[in-house]
């Protein structure tokens, strides 16, 4: 009687058949052999060259843990560590349980925009540390800073990798000198040189501002009113995050973006 491991090769899949179940493409499953993660069960040669491969449901399912941890954010190389016993896993907890965290921050974010589209209410929102590419300019006109935004993300983009959980690109500038722009382009933690600066993490006041880039003093001035009511400590900076814009609406009334003000250390 054979055993489950002879069984198994009873039913093979084809490279083209592993991918469709799997929902991925060839290149894909291409990819996990030359990293060394999966290899075909069966391979066939036609005229002395490699011809088919045919995988095994036991390499499917190792397939299927593959991308559930490439989905919790893991690297391949991280996955060839776990399976390759060369990762302690305490390491690979802390990974998983960093990428939590940074997934429940963009919850909690998201949350908020949808709640206050309505009412456009004063937040208390908080900012994980993160690197960013960054440059400070003087610009005068909006269309400066569009020519400006335009340059830096274009730099910083081709320079490094970006940031997944930290997508959007945003602005920083004193409350008493807006035409003192500092444009951030968020990239890889590990991102190290000349323009990358590490930002703490930052607690403050904000308001999802609905609408074109010229309706922003008001907002600002309103948290600026608020925090002075209610004797609450500002860092004297503001932040305009970028969420929603050309990119994806072409009328502005449905822009949105993210009116924060730092509330001091």
């Amino acid at each position: 009687m054979k055993n489950y491991r002879e069984h198994a090769k009873d039913y093979l899949f084809t490279i083209g058949e592993a991918a469709k179940a799997m929902g991925i493409t060839r290149r894909i499953i291409l990819n996990y052999e030359e990293k060394g993660l999966i290899s075909p069960d069966v391979k066939s040669e036609v005229d002395g060259r490699n011809g088919h491969r045919y995988y095994t449901m036991d390499t499917l399912s190792r397939i299927g843990a593959i991308r559930l941890l490439q989905n919790l954010g893991l690297s391949l190389d991280e996955i060839i560590k776990y399976y390759y016993n060369e990762s302690d896993l305490n390491v690979i907890l802390g990974r998983l349980e960093e990428l939590q965290a940074e997934l429940n921050h963009q919850i909690e974010r998201i949350r908020a925009r949808t709640e206050s589209q309505s009412n456009n209410q004063i937040l208390t929102l908080s900012f994980n540390a993160q690197k960013v590419y960054a440059e400070t300019c003087h610009s005068h006109s909006l269309s400066d800073r569009f020519q400006d935004l335009r340059r830096i993300l274009y730099e910083g983009l081709h320079a490094y990798q970006s940031n997944p959980f930290e997508p959007n690109y945003f602005v920083e500038y004193p409350l008493d000198d807006p035409d003192c722009i500092t444009y951030c382009v968020p990239v890889a933690k590990d991102s190290v040189g000349e323009k990358i600066r590490a930002l703490p993490k930052l607690k403050g006041l904000g308001i999802y501002h609905h609408g074109s880039y010229e309706g922003f003093a008001e907002p600002r001035e309103r948290l600026v009113r608020y925090a002075r009511e209610a004797d609450i400590p500002l860092a004297g900076t503001c932040r305009h995050l970028y969420l929603e814009g050309p990119a994806l609406h072409l009328d502005s009334a449905r822009y949105v973006t993210l009116i924060f003000l730092p509330l001091a250390e």
